[in-house]
């Protein structure tokens, strides 16, 4: 029988369940593996005891190790396996949790501390999703510096996520929209400049950076084939770079141009043809300044709309994002039976499962439609 992590069997048949604390490695033995967690745990008590000094515990050369420094060396470690994009987000969530805690010596760092720097997120407001992201980078970036020897426990280990107590981002500003809510927005959406990136993001299911990165060279109008192969990346603060390449092998994919992404393509060469860019980019869409569009000025462009038809029709919609189209794509796609593989290989996932978790939204009149041909006879 498979013996648990540690254990192994003695000729006399005890367990032996060895363990190590900071390269001093111990050994505690018994009959069950009950017995030897127990004795284990009273071990480390004995070891941890008498080392009152628990800095004696830690290699002189981490002694002094400040958290500031631990991450710039957790970092330094994933070098050359993260995006650009990834870099600043582990940045912004360690600044999330850094000014809560303050640059501590790492291995004084006590489990309260991280609970108080937490509950300090949620009085800011922060949502439980965002920290509890945050709280997970911190307890990686703790189990690399106890790996390390440069403390002896990670404060992180017992805490437990918070629950979330936000609506998913599917059921609110990601969600797909209703025919009624579609049609209504693009009725008071073609007075926007952003009219025609809509209806394309609409039509291609695209991420909003794969669309507002696509340039002529990528749109084959004689094969009838979309290239997508490159991103808007951000990797700082109002700081983004466009990326050759996207994250997964099934991000770089070809969308099939049909009759209604034609049309849209030809209207916007139409409109770039009366215009003169100083850039070489050669970008499908362009913001009003002439640059590359950004979700921002788009999203607030949706805001506008929906407030004046809260104004003209006394419909309130709720709050969405550019990242709805592409969840209303995904919808209208399967509800009009594309297959889920087709679907997953459009949308560049990697997985079936995220398409048909994230987009796949069943609406209620899909639901009802799907409900009246259940017949039970009884």
């Amino acid at each position: 029988m498979r013996q648990p992590h540690g254990c192994s069997i003695r000729k006399d048949g005890r367990l032996e369940l060895r363990f190590s604390v900071f390269n001093n490695r111990y050994s505690v033995y018994g009959r069950t593996y009950k017995e030897c967690l127990a004795k284990k745990e009273k071990k480390l008590i004995e070891v941890y005891s008498g080392n009152s000094n628990i800095r004696s515990l830690i290699p002189p050369e981490y002694q002094d190790l400040r958290l500031s420094e631990l991450f710039e060396m957790w970092m330094l470690s994933r070098k050359g396996t993260i995006q650009d994009s990834t870099v600043y987000t582990n940045y912004r969530r360690w600044k999330n949790i850094f000014d809560r805690l303050g640059n501590k010596i790492v291995y004084r760092v006590k489990e309260i501390d991280v609970i108080k720097a937490r509950d300090k997120m949620l009085e800011d407001g922060m949502s439980t999703t965002t920290i509890n992201d945050v709280i997970c980078q911190f307890n990686t970036i703790m189990n690399y510096a106890l790996y390390n020897g440069m403390t002896n426990k990670n404060p992180c280990e017992n805490i437990l996520p918070l629950k979330r107590i936000e609506p998913e981002a599917t059921d609110t500003n990601h969600r797909a929209l209703t025919i009624e809510e579609q049609e209504l927005f693009f009725k008071y959406a073609k007075g926007s400049y952003y009219y025609i990136y809509y209806l394309f993001l609409l039509q291609t299911g695209l991420r909003c950076g794969e669309a507002s990165a696509l340039t002529w060279e990528d749109v084959d109008f004689e094969n009838s084939i979309i290239h997508i192969n490159k991103t808007w990346s951000r990797i700082g603060h109002r700081e983004w770079i466009l990326r050759n390449g996207l994250k997964t092998k099934a991000g770089k994919r070809d969308i099939p141009i049909n009759d209604g992404i034609r049309k849209i393509l030809i209207s916007q060469l139409e409109i770039q043809a009366k215009n003169v860019y100083n850039d070489k980019l050669n970008l499908v869409f362009r913001s009003t300044t002439g640059d590359w569009v950004q979700r921002n000025s788009t999203n607030l462009s949706i805001k506008h709309i929906l407030k004046i038809i809260a104004e003209e029709e006394g419909v309130i919609i709720p709050r969405f994002s550019n990242h709805a189209f592409r969840a209303t794509f995904a919808t209208r796609a399967a509800d009009g039976g594309m297959k889920p593989e087709v679907l997953k290989s459009i949308l560049g996932h990697s997985k079936i499962t995220t398409t048909m978790d994230l987009y796949y939204h069943a609406l209620l009149d899909t639901k009802r439609d799907a409900m009246a041909q259940v017949k039970i006879d009884v």
